[in-house]
């Protein structure tokens, strides 16, 4: 995405951009039509040059509707381009595009490591996925955290009780103290944050608090993820096993397979995507409520995520509940594990 205060006779060539713009910074996107032509335009000083011919592999871009059905709608990226583009740090943004890619291409490698497993030992691939997501997960609410940090100052608060401070750049600040969680009432009063962030910042910490655990067991001590077993169907684990144990809620009876009560590695995945995404979605709906934004940018349409590998991101619910493995023909009481725990 690029930026830029461009003159008003270029910026009109955007078709999505709102036509009393003021002085505001502007996000020069691909833009899809309803006939699905792809409109593109770079930036070459002050001008805006048109690309023919133009198709996107991996791109955000502006459109009333969605190109694709593999396509993702990010509510938190849409609001950021729509309404607050210029106020913050755009390399915080593309920085948090490309780790949601980098997370929908995760259930690609699964699969591929699944059609690969009689040829390769794949074990240790699938744990370093395992300890990715982790990583990944935690960062994103670290660069949340950053995000809304630089642009803190220049937003109004609609409904103020306290005056406002300057915000902690780490998530864990802001909600932790040791491993404590910090109550709603006193971010309010030592932040200034009205009760809808601070309520948010009090429901998210569980979670992120065990995001930030196992990160650092992983980083800082030493742990691993305990063994993934391949079975006929996909990957399973054991969900005593660290750091499954702590998302038992992730599974439930009918998913487990006898005589070890092994589970699916996939809804396991699923579910810590699909909560960072929440949390991110969440956020930005609670801040939008409770702090006055300027209006969008490009009324009418919504931001969308192109790539080879994001339709993952629409499908995270699917994999938590129906699509758990990578064979929905096999029957779970006949299922037989090619690697017996030990």
């Amino acid at each position: 995405m690029s930026l830029m205060n461009l003159p008003r006779s270029e910026a009109l060539k955007l078709p999505y951009l709102r036509r009393d713009f003021g002085d505001r910074i502007i996000p020069i996107l691909p833009y899809i039509d309803g006939n699905g032509k792809t409109h593109l335009w770079l930036n070459q000083g002050d001008k805006l040059i048109y690309m023919k011919n133009t198709e996107l592999i991996e791109s955000d871009y502006f459109a009333k509707e969605k190109y694709s059905e593999n396509d993702f709608y990010s509510w938190f990226l849409d609001t950021i381009y729509q309404r607050l583009t210029g106020l913050g740090d755009s390399n915080t943004i593309t920085a948090i595009r490309e780790d949601l890619h980098n997370l929908s291409c995760i259930f690609k490698k699964l699969e591929l490591y699944f059609h690969v497993r009689q040829d390769l030992d794949i074990q240790r691939f699938i744990v370093i996925e395992i300890e990715y997501i982790f990583y990944s997960c935690r960062s994103l609410f670290d660069l949340l955290q950053y995000f809304i940090r630089k642009i803190w100052d220049t937003v109004k608060v609609k409904n103020p009780t306290f005056s406002k401070n300057q915000l902690p750049r780490s998530f864990a600040k802001m909600t932790l103290t040791g491993d404590s969680i910090v109550e709603s009432k006193i971010l309010m009063e030592k932040y200034g944050i009205p009760k809808g962030l601070a309520d948010f910042y009090y429901s998210t910490a569980p979670f992120f608090q065990t995001l930030r655990k196992y990160r650092r067991d992983y980083i800082h001590y030493g742990y691993t993820p305990r063994k993934v077993f391949s079975v006929s169907k996909g990957f399973a684990i054991r969900i005593q096993d660290h750091p499954f144990s702590a998302f038992k809620e992730v599974w439930n009876e009918d998913m487990l397979i006898p005589p070890n009560n092994l589970a699916p590695l996939k809804p396991f995945i699923a579910f810590i995507v699909n909560e960072t995404i929440r949390s991110l979605d969440e956020f930005i709906k609670t801040f939008e409520n409770e702090v006055s934004l300027p209006e969008k940018i490009a009324p009418g349409y919504k931001l969308y995520m192109r790539g080879t590998n994001i339709e993952y991101l629409n499908r995270l619910n699917d994999m938590m509940f129906e699509d758990i493995w990578f064979n929905q023909n096999s029957i779970l009481a006949n299922e037989t594990v090619e690697k017996v725990p030990s």
